[in-house]
């Protein structure tokens, strides 16, 4: 670990205790490529 990735996650750890963190879903590859060929 570098020191950029010790900053970058006390930065992370911060955001959190903080409340500024927010879950997010992420979709499945498979949900992805089917919403694409509905778009598109």
């Amino acid at each position: 670990m570098n020191k950029s990735d010790e900053n970058y996650a006390r930065g992370l750890a911060e955001l959190v205790r903080v409340g500024w963190y927010r879950e997010v879903k992420v979709k499945s590859t498979e949900s992805q490529s089917t919403r694409s060929l509905l778009v598109a």
